[in-house]
């Protein structure tokens, strides 16, 4: 039987919003980006932010072609013999959180989660953060970290227990342990670029957003989502972006 790891991840609930600002991404440095620009998560709580649509399309159009098309180059191993198809990542976009925007939602439901399939990303990803497994909440960048640099695999029974230690050693040695260890650096940098928005629906511009949409899947298949969108109402979340920020984009543990 195929175990759905769907994306509504469920941080503590009752607080108070966060606040946004209205202001332009920061990117600017050599890399993955268009005419080999850094990508850099826009500043946290901001708003209306221009989102690099060719970066984040390539990727998507990459992770579609290695995980469900071709060879399927993007698994190292499927215990139960079958593949899935990306109808999986369009019945995860029926179970998403408010303060996820558009584009975070058909980005990360494009990652594979399937019963005996590795890598199991969003059964890395979506577990850790339902469970609060992290420092004790559910913090994306802290949870990349953990399924980067600790070796859990929720197919394959492995499954340690958070420890800041191993993942400082093995971050600091660049020893790839986790579900992620398949991405390269320019797949990781596009990865944090959308996926550390997660708690703001607000952070790029929502024509960009669409122009995502329509270049993926086609023309007006899906339609970028606003009503009833709100940042994520964990007020911890602002402050430690804000830190994120500060110390480069990297968590300091």
């Amino acid at each position: 039987m195929k175990i759905f790891y769907l994306a509504a991840f469920v941080l503590v609930a009752g607080m108070s919003s966060c606040k946004t600002t209205s202001t332009k991404s920061n990117a600017s440095l050599a890399s993955a980006g268009t005419g080999g620009t850094k990508l850099v998560t826009p500043p946290a709580g901001s708003k209306d932010n221009d989102l690099d649509v060719d970066a984040v399309v390539k990727y998507m159009k990459d992770i579609r072609q290695k995980f469900y098309e071709g060879s399927h180059s993007g698994f190292s191993k499927t215990l139960s013999g079958s593949y899935p198809t990306i109808t999986d990542a369009e019945s995860c976009m029926s179970n998403n959180p408010s303060y996820w925007s558009t584009l975070v939602q058909h980005f990360y439901c494009l990652h594979p989660s399937y019963d005996n399939v590795v890598p199991n990303v969003r059964g890395c990803f979506s577990v850790l953060a339902n469970g609060r497994q992290v420092n004790g909440r559910g913090i994306y960048p802290e949870i990349f970290d953990y399924c980067m640099y600790q070796d859990y695999d929720a197919v394959e029974g492995r499954r340690p227990t958070f420890d800041k230690n191993t993942i400082i050693a093995n971050k600091s040695a660049g020893n790839k342990v986790g579900v992620l260890k398949y991405m390269s650096d320019e797949e990781i940098e596009v990865f944090k670029y959308v996926i550390f928005t997660w708690y703001n629906p607000f952070a790029f511009k929502e024509s960009d957003q669409q122009k995502v949409l329509d270049e993926f899947w086609g023309p007006g298949k899906y339609t970028v989502q606003t009503t009833g969108k709100a940042m994520h109402p964990d007020t911890a979340i602002l402050p430690f972006m804000q830190q994120l920020e500060a110390s480069g984009g990297e968590v300091n543990w």
